[in-house]
């Protein structure tokens, strides 16, 4: 039985005819004769293969190319243990044993064999253009789309907090800046692949925009909606709503940028933090200082960080973040600080620091009272969130897992609401991802904001960044030494357009 998520990732029949049109004329019958369940699934394998970079906890240096895919995933697609030897017998995979810093990880390392690697390459250069028609990964092909929400979870339970709610699956899709940025990264793709000197993960990076810029072209020439992206979103168990496979919700921010260039994201600002904060507040009657001080003057903290400990706002934006998830305060190489930062010296140094100290403390406060008081008030073994969505105790579930299902089933409550607001105003959204959705004419956000609060009971602010920001597109451009050089020769400036294109 292969689970209802991966069976909603659509992907492109042409290319399973493609992959078995090269097996059958190299000589090796055996792609071509697999029953059409194993064919089809091993094309969807390869088609959404390291698009989403879901490394093993462990990794590093050269292993960063490899790519993890769990027991589970690959059971329910092929059956148990199946998928092993039927790749011995196809060779699509390189599969590495121990995926994982010294040997230690448990997860094996998937690879794309070379000839399949090129034949994918190939694939996207000859369809790029070209119709395509869509299929699920059990060969089912579409005659129309399914709805934009699928209406049970991947265990096959209703949905709990967007059961009922009807969404638009089509993305308008801004194919003419698509194609400029997989011409321009295709070239700075050729052109670093024989440089030895270039690191081989920033290789990687130019080589996962670019596949999954060709990819969402690609997709954009559907038989069924021409001209657009099909979105299908599936509710986690907190209430998210998560669309499977690799799709604008979750791929690399310069895709996305490029795919809806002229949209407007439209985010709740300084989301965990603002939402942890209000939720402590209501239940222990206390107010806080360092949190506080974080919500009402994010961008100055994180400047003031950034510039004492040389970091990249990004890099203390996660690590913040982290706090909220009961991070450890280790400066251990397997401590997810470090790892953010790259360095056990600039992890030990701003460990030391006073303010983030007190930062520190106050969440690591926070999220013990709050993940103590949402056992004592659990019902029936579970501890349930906002948008009604069950947590089991018999899991034994770390802080860290607490807070995420409660935080994350109040934020699937807002967007709900943000979804009422802007349909009820002739405006839906676009995209919807985890705390914010992308539209193409931005709401009023303090109409938007006093929404929330009546209906929600929480007070949010919302930010709106116009998707196409030249600042933004450059500071995700590639570092390299041929990168100016390239921007200056084959990349058209217009992809470098201001806010007022």
């Amino acid at each position: 039985m292969i689970k209802k998520t991966t069976n909603t990732c659509l992907f492109p029949q042409q290319w399973v005819e493609f992959l078995s049109k090269h097996y059958r004329h190299q000589g090796n019958p055996v792609l071509h004769e697999l029953s059409q369940r194993n064919l089809f699934a091993v094309g969807w394998l390869v088609w959404f293969y390291g698009n989403s970079r879901r490394l093993h906890k462990n990794c590093t240096g050269e292993e960063s190319k490899y790519f993890s895919y769990t027991h589970q995933e690959l059971n329910s697609i092929f059956g148990r243990a199946q998928f092993h030897a039927l790749n011995l017998q196809i060779g699509v995979f390189y599969v590495h044993k121990y995926f994982g810093a010294g040997g230690q990880g448990h997860t094996r390392g998937y690879e794309l064999s070379p000839v399949v690697a090129e034949l994918l390459r190939q694939f996207c250069i000859e369809h790029q253009f070209c119709n395509v028609d869509l299929i699920k990964i059990s060969g089912q092909s579409l005659q129309s789309l399914p709805s934009g929400i699928v209406g049970t979870r991947k265990n096959n339970q209703r949905n709990r907090c967007w059961r009922g709610t009807q969404f638009n699956s089509l993305i308008p899709a801004r194919n003419d800046y698509l194609d400029k940025l997989i011409d321009s990264y295709r070239c700075l793709w050729e052109e670093l692949k024989t440089d030895r000197s270039i690191e081989r993960q920033r290789l990687d990076q130019v080589e996962l925009i670019l596949h999954q810029a060709t990819m969402f072209r690609i997709i954009s020439n559907n038989s069924i909606a021409p001209g657009f992206f099909p979105m299908i979103y599936q509710e986690s168990d907190s209430g998210r709503l998560y669309s499977p496979g690799t799709n604008l919700q979750n791929c690399s921010r310069i895709v996305r940028t490029a795919a809806m260039h002229g949209a407007f994201d439209v985010d709740i600002e300084n989301c965990h933090y603002n939402l942890l904060t209000q939720q402590f507040e209501r239940q222990s009657g206390a107010t806080l200082g360092a949190m506080q001080d974080y919500i009402d003057t994010p961008r100055s903290i994180q400047a003031d960080l950034c510039g004492r400990f040389g970091l990249e706002r990004d890099q203390v934006k996660q690590v913040l973040i982290s706090l909220v998830y009961d991070a450890p305060r280790s400066t251990s190489s397997k401590c997810s600080i470090v790892k953010t930062l790259g360095c056990k010296d600039k992890a030990a140094a701003l460990l030391e620091d006073t303010f983030f100290n007190e930062l520190s403390q106050e969440t690591r406060h926070v999220v013990s009272f709050l993940s103590d008081q949402a056992k004592k008030n659990a019902k029936s073994g579970s501890i349930v969130n906002r948008a009604g969505c069950g947590l089991k105790l018999s899991e034994k579930p770390s802080r860290g897992q607490i807070i995420a299902h409660q935080l994350q089933g109040t934020e699937a409550v807002i967007l709900k609401e943000c979804v009422s607001f802007c349909n009820n105003d002739s405006f839906p959204p676009l995209l919807l991802q985890h705390d914010g959705f992308s539209i193409h004419t931005p709401p009023d956000t303090d109409q938007l904001s006093h929404h929330v609060e009546k209906t929600v009971g929480v007070k949010v602010k919302f930010s709106i960044k116009k998707l196409g920001h030249e600042q933004e597109l450059k500071s995700t451009f590639p570092k390299s030494p041929n990168a100016e050089t390239l921007i200056g020769r084959g990349l058209d400036q217009s992809l470098y357009a201001s806010n007022g294109s």
